[in-house]
């Protein structure tokens, strides 16, 4: 890979990474924390959430220059009017790339507002985390099975998104465990975060299969090829990711009502290894949505 490809990685992971998160910030409180654990949610990250969203600003900006440096094969491409306007007039390019600019621009200045609550972002931040199926290796076929392709992508994204993003909130909502005045709340939210997450647990899965059969029609297997092999990591800490999960969900979750405190100092640590092997699998997905499928 050139420089100009690990910028365009980095761009990536400046996006996808902001996104996932903010999409989980809002969706918490929306979906599983009600009440006043919800606004509680909100105060914590209310710090982060501003920075995110202009980080996720700044990497739409630069992702369209930095395609057309990669096209033109040279840094000086990155302001070159003619190749940044035969890619705005492409639709799959240059309408996604204006309608992630407007969208990321809206959350900005509702999020520097204060216009509502977490509805408003949420909705914001589900929309840009749906845009990113419409580009890259789900846009491969046409037809049918490229629409296909394409819902299957989203549905995998929004799923992910909502698994990995929801676990800041999720710590947060550990620390409410220990305060008696909100710890029904919490533990209302932790239970509705177990059944919802199965579901997207299984989703990620699902329609992880679906993907990786659309584009490679076959198991990576052959690890001479960067992208199998990076696409087969990516697997592996997905797995190690569902593998924790499941100890978090049916090891330790129900010792709370024994020896809570022991229970949710290990649901903690196993979240935080949740978060960072998923930051691990972000990081795989921005380096090898860049190479060909091999």
């Amino acid at each position: 890979m050139t420089g100009l490809d690990w910028a365009s990685a980095a761009a990536r992971l400046g996006l996808y990474a902001p996104l996932v998160f903010l999409f989980g910030a809002f969706a918490f409180p929306v979906i599983f924390a009600r009440g006043s654990l919800g606004g509680l949610v909100m105060e914590r990250f209310r710090r982060p959430i501003l920075p995110a969203a202009i980080l996720a600003v700044l990497s739409i900006a630069a992702s369209l220059p930095l395609l057309a440096a990669t096209i033109d094969g040279d840094w000086s491409g990155a302001v070159d009017s003619s190749t940044l306007t035969v890619l705005l007039a492409i639709p799959n390019i240059g309408l996604v790339w204006v309608a992630r600019i407007a969208l990321a621009g809206l959350l900005l200045i509702w999020l520097c507002f204060r216009l509502a609550g977490p509805s408003g972002p949420f909705a914001i931040a589900t929309l840009l985390l749906a845009s990113l199926a419409l580009m890259g290796h789900a846009v491969m076929q046409e037809g049918l099975i490229g629409w296909f392709h394409m819902a299957n992508h989203m549905i995998h994204v929004l799923a992910a998104s909502l698994w990995l993003g929801s676990l800041p909130p999720l710590l947060v909502t550990l620390t409410a465990l220990r305060d008696r005045a909100s710890r029904a709340e919490a533990m209302d939210a932790l239970k509705r975060f177990s059944r919802v997450g199965h579901g997207a647990v299984a989703v990620v899965l699902v329609t992880g299969i679906v993907n990786v059969w659309l584009i490679l029609g076959q198991w990576p297997l052959d690890w001479s090829s960067l992208y199998q092999l990076l696409l087969a990591t990516k697997i592996a800490l997905v797995g190690l990711m569902a593998a924790t999960a499941l100890v978090n969900r049916y090891v330790f979750t129900p010792r709370i009502g024994g020896n809570g405190e022991a229970a949710l100092r290990n649901i903690a640590r196993g979240t935080v290894v949740e978060i960072l092997l998923g930051g691990s699998v972000l990081a795989l997905v921005a380096v090898f949505g860049l190479l060909e499928p091999a």
